[in-house]
């Protein structure tokens, strides 16, 4: 190594230097010569033999385990045949009491006489709330300056107060003056909310009526005014009288004096 060593550069022989005492110290110094080859041949280790392979033996068959013991089995009961259903007794009926005979309906008797009707009451003031029914007609000889003709409209709430009025004045008028009053009824309506007062105005002009007394409790207020108004120019006299006033005294006067001032059937 000290010959390689000579003509390398000094770093260079530093590193070879120290690879060779590296290399020393693990298995001497520089590299050990090759072996040389014996003459003797090498001894061989003795052959063992391999022992012969036995023929396979079958697999032993395995016992299969005992099966569980079953219970002896039960035989069925026989089946009884099925008995039909036993008659019902039928329940006995309860006794009626007995019937009594209706006793025999004696033979009508002779019809009673009816009472004669009684008089007449005499000719007199009406009190109110009992007006007595009087006829509507008009004696044959009653002079035409003693007759008003008189028209009626009324509502359905006040048809029964039309009624009254109509039986109230019609005997006051008779009885209240010295010269009796007849009143003879030309017109009776009924008006509703549909009613027009210009026609119910023209139907009492072609009955010729002189007076028009309304019962008309629930019609329009409207109406009412437009039917008065109408009857104003046209110069027929007009009342709205009120359900509650048709069988006040006051009504009666009221009305009766108006119809003295006014002219008589022509």
């Amino acid at each position: 190594m000290s010959d390689e060593l000579k003509g390398q550069p000094d770093e260079i022989q530093d590193i070879l230097a120290e690879l060779d005492s590296i290399l020393s110290g693990l298995g001497g110094a520089g590299v050990a010569p090759a072996a040389k080859p014996s003459a003797e041949p090498p001894v061989l280790p003795p052959i063992v033999k391999a022992a012969p392979l036995l023929p396979a033996q079958p697999p032993k068959p395995v016992a299969s385990p005992p099966s569980p013991a079953l219970p002896p089995v039960v035989k069925a009961a026989s089946l009884l045949p099925a008995q039909p259903p036993k008659p019902v007794a039928p329940s006995p009926s309860p006794a009626l009491p007995p019937v009594a005979k209706a006793a025999p309906i004696p033979p009508p008797g002779p019809p009673k006489a009816a009472a004669p009707p009684p008089p007449p009451a005499a000719a007199g003031p009406l009190a109110p709330g009992s007006p007595a029914p009087i006829s509507e007609e008009v004696p044959a000889t009653t002079p035409k300056d003693q007759i008003r003709r008189v028209a009626y409209i009324y509502t359905f709430a006040g048809q029964e107060a039309r009624t009254a009025l109509s039986a109230f004045l019609s005997q006051a008028a008779r009885t209240i003056s010295k010269k009796p009053l007849f009143l003879r009824q030309v017109l009776s309506i009924e008006v509703g909310a549909q009613s027009d007062p210009e026609a119910v105005y023209q139907k009492a002009r072609e009955a010729r009526a002189v007076f028009l007394l309304a019962v008309v409790e629930g019609w329009p207020a409207a109406k009412v005014e437009a039917l008065s108004e109408a009857c104003a120019r046209g110069g027929l006299l007009f009342r709205y009288v009120p359900s509650g006033d048709v069988q006040k005294k006051s009504t009666a006067v009221d009305v009766i004096v108006d119809m003295m001032l006014l002219p008589g059937e022509s």
